[in-house]
C-alpha cells in the first residue's frame, strides 16, 4: 500500500498565497515522496527528497526526533512543520543507516482546506460569462458556461469529474492528470499523486472520501492476476484518500485491462475493467477502505459503468464476447448477450441482468431512487430497472447517436455523447428530451454538482450547464 505524503493541511486564502502578511501562519510545506508504508516508492523530481539525495527504495527510520515505524508516524511529524522547516532524516539504503536533512518547500496556494501534492501554480481565470443556446426563448434552452482549465488539460486527454457540489469539485485524465477545484471552476490546481497512469474516473463523497483508478502507468510493475496479452503489462491501479485529499493511498491491481468502471463510498469500492473493443472482457474488483483487496471475480465482458447503493451493485458494458472450451459453468458466460450484471451483497457474487441484451455497449449506470437505476450506452439507448439492476426495460430516447456518460442532479438526469449531444430528464428516467449546450466536441463524462451539471470533452473542454427552465 502507497501513501502520498506532499504536505500538511492547513487553511490557506488564494489572494494571499503568495504574499501573507507577518502575522498569518505560514503555508504548508512538501516532502514530494510516495511512500509504501515506510520506504520510498517514488521521488518528485525537484522536490525537497530529491534535493536531500534521496531515492526510490530508502525506508525512512527516524524524523527528528522521532522513531518511524509506520506511516501515521510520517504523517503526524510533517503535521506540525510548515514550509521553510528543516526535518533531519535517518534511512536505510541497501542495509546501510544514512542520514540526511532536508528543507520543505513551499506549497503552491490551495483552493480549500486541504491539498495535496507539489503542483503547478494555481491558474486563476475570470469567471465565466453564461451563454445562452439559440433558437428559442431563454427558458427553452439550457444554460451553459463554458470553464477554463490549465493548458496541461486543455490539450485535452480528460477521462473523469466528480462534483460533490455547485463549488468543489475533481477532473482526472492522461499521464496522472489531476485537478481540483473548490470555487466552482474559477481556479484550478494540478496535483501530483506520483503517477504516470491513466486516471478514467474519480469519485468523491461529500464527508470527503475520495477515489480514483487507472491504469497504462508506465512505472507500475507487471501486472499479476487476468493479464492481456498484446498491450502493456503494467498493473492497473486504484487510489483513496480519506480527508479529501490530503493524503491518498493506492495499491496495484491484478490486472493490466483499462479499469474505467468505478462505484464507491467511504466504505469501499468496487471496480470493472475493460479488455477493449477486440476483447470485450473483464472482471471486477471490490476493495474496503482500507484498500485491501476482499474479492476479484471474472465478468466475461468488458465492464464500462458501475454504479452501487447500499449492498446494492450494478455493472453495465459489453456482451460476452470470448470464448472457452470446454465453456465456464456459471450464469455470467452462459447468459451472453446480457450487457449488465448486478449484486446483492457488496460484489462478493454477481448475476446477468434479465433483458439487458442488446447489440452496442451500455456505458455508464447511475441510482436515481431507491432499487431504480437508469443506463444509457450505445446508438441512444436508454434502460431503466425499478428492481436494483435485476430486470431491465427500454425507454424511449430521442436519439440515435452513441450516449457516453450519465449524471445525476438537483433538477433531474443528464445524459451526453458525441458532437455535443445532450439529453435530459425530469421524471427519474421514464422520459426524454433533447437539449442544444451549444457545443460540437465530443462530451465524454458528466458529473451533477447541486442544480449544476459539470461536463468534460475530449477535446479538453469543461462546461457548467443547467437544465432550461431551471433558476
Amino acid at each position: 500500500m502507497r501513501l502520498c505524503i506532499f504536505l500538511t493541511v492547513v487553511s490557506v486564502s488564494l489572494s494571499l498565497a503568495w504574499a501573507e502578511p507577518a502575522s498569518q501562519p505560514r503555508p504548508p510545506g512538501i516532502m514530494g515522496v510516495v511512500l509504501t508504508d515506510t520506504t520510498i516508492a517514488r521521488v518528485a523530481p525537484g522536490s525537497p527528497a530529491e534535493k536531500a539525495g534521496l531515492r526510490s527504495g530508502d525506508r525512512i527510520l527516524q524524523m527528528g526526533d522521532r522513531q518511524i515505524d509506520n506511516r501515521d508516524a510520517v504523517t503526524a511529524v510533517l503535521s506540525l512543520k510548515s514550509a521553510g522547516d528543516s526535518i533531519e532524516l535517518a534511512y536505510e539504503r541497501d542495509g546501510s543507516t544514512h542520514k540526511t536533512a532536508l528543507v520543505l518547500a513551499a506549497a503552491p496556494a490551495a483552493t480549500s482546506t486541504t491539498s495535496t501534492t507539489p503542483t503547478t501554480p494555481t491558474t486563476r481565470v475570470a469567471g465565466p460569462a453564461w451563454v445562452r443556446g439559440r433558437g428559442a426563448e431563454p427558458e427553452q434552452q439550457p444554460l451553459v458556461a463554458p470553464i477554463q482549465l490549465p493548458q496541461a488539460a486543455r490539450s485535452g486527454g480528460i477521462r473523469g469529474v466528480s462534483f460533490i457540489d455547485a463549488l468543489n469539485g475533481w477532473i482526472v485524465g492522461d499521464k496522472g492528470l489531476c485537478l481540483r477545484t473548490s470555487d466552482g471552476g474559477a481556479t484550478w490546481t494540478r496535483l501530483d499523486l506520483g503517477s504516470g497512469a491513466t486516471f478514467r474516473a474519480v469519485h468523491f463523497n461529500s464527508d470527503g472520501a475520495g477515489w480514483i483508478c487507472g491504469d497504462s502507468d508506465p512505472d507500475a510493475p507487471p501486472a499479476r492476476g487476468h493479464v492481456l496479452t498484446g498491450r502493456p503489462g503494467n498493473a492497473a491501479a486504484v487510489l483513496h484518500t480519506r480527508d479529501g485529499g490530503a493524503n491518498w493511498e493506492s495499491v496495484w491491481l491484478p490486472t493490466n485491462f483499462h479499469v474505467p468502471a468505478m462505484a464507491a463510498t467511504d466504505q469501499g469500492a468496487v471496480l470493472g475493467s475493460f479488455g477493449g473493443d477486440a476483447h470485450s472482457d473483464g472482471s471486477t474488483f471490490v476493495y474496503g477502505a482500507e484498500l485491501n483487496l476482499q474479492k476479484r471475480q471474472r465478468a466475461f465482458r468488458g465492464l464500462l459503468g458501475m454504479a452501487m447503493q447500499g449492498d446494492r451493485v450494478i455493472g453495465v458494458g459489453s456482451a460476452v464476447s470470448v470464448g472457452f472450451f470446454p465453456p465456464p459453468q456459471t450464469p455470467l458466460f452462459a447468459q451472453k448477450n446480457c450487457r449488465a450484471i448486478w449484486s446483492a451483497d457488496g460484489g462478493q457474487t454477481w448475476e446477468p441482468s434479465a433483458a439487458s441484451g442488446g447489440r452496442g455497449k451500455l456505458r455508464a449506470v447511475i441510482f436515481v431512487a431507491q432499487k431504480v437505476a437508469v443506463a444509457v450506452g450505445d446508438k441512444g439507448e436508454v434502460c431503466r430497472s425499478a428492481d436494483s439492476g435485476e430486470t431491465w426495460e427500454q425507454v424511449r430516447s430521442p436519439t440515435q447517436e452513441n450516449l457516453l456518460a450519465l449524471a445525476s442532479g438537483d433538477s433531474g438526469l443528464l445524459a451526453v455523447g458525441g458532437k455535443g449531444l445532450a439529453i435530459c430528464s425530469r421524471d427519474g428516467g421514464k422520459t426524454w428530451e433533447a437539449i442544444a449546450p451549444e457545443t460540437k466536441d465530443d462530451l465524454i463524462s458528466a458529473s451533477g454538482g447541486g442544480k449544476f451539471f459539470y461536463v468534460t470533452s475530449a477535446q479538453g473542454t469543461l462546461l457548467r450547464l443547467r437544465l432550461p427552465g431551471n433558476p
